[in-house]
């Protein structure tokens, strides 16, 4: 509620908008005029799915995406092993697909939300919508259309460890 309030007082004065991750490879050569968005929030929630074998995890934007990996495998859950020590955080592991040592995110991926800024909607889309392809997504060609709040994931209670790297 409150992004999308700054996003329409944002529109109303004709401000332009930074999406910014943790800002460490961030430099402004001078002041920016416009509204700065910085996910910080902190979340991860696990529900076990009926058959026993999966749970759905879902983190908020702002969650250093190795925390996520690391919180996981803590648990006892496959599927993001592959993927530790990526830098970033959750919100932006969707724009690139990111991936290593032959698992990507869309391997894992069930659905995100995000706000789409043309229109002020809150969405729900599945890995289909987001266009998945090698380090490649919808957002990375349309990063100033949305701001991801929360993706969820798929994981398993079986290891399945990759340790050769598919052809390129």
């Amino acid at each position: 509620q409150d992004l999308s309030s700054a996003i329409e007082l944002a529109n109303k004065e004709n401000w332009p908008i930074l999406i910014v991750g943790g800002g460490s490879n961030l430099i402004l050569s001078q002041d920016y005029t416009g509204l700065v968005i910085r996910q910080s929030t902190q979340s991860i929630d696990y529900a076990p799915q009926g058959d026993g074998d999966s749970t759905h995890v879902t983190a908020s934007a702002g969650v250093q995406w190795h925390c996520l990996v690391l919180d996981s495998v803590n648990r006892g859950l496959a599927g993001l092993e592959n993927l530790s020590l990526i830098p970033g955080q959750v919100g932006a592991a969707p724009v690139q697909n990111i991936g290593a040592y032959g698992v990507e995110l869309c391997d894992r991926f069930i659905s995100l939300r995000a706000l789409h800024l043309p229109s002020g909607e809150w969405r729900t889309l599945n890995a289909a919508d987001c266009q998945f392809a090698y380090r490649d997504s919808l957002f990375k060609h349309h990063y100033d259309h949305y701001i991801i709040t929360s993706v969820t994931l798929q994981l398993g209670s079986h290891l399945g460890l990759h340790t050769a790297y598919s052809a390129l």
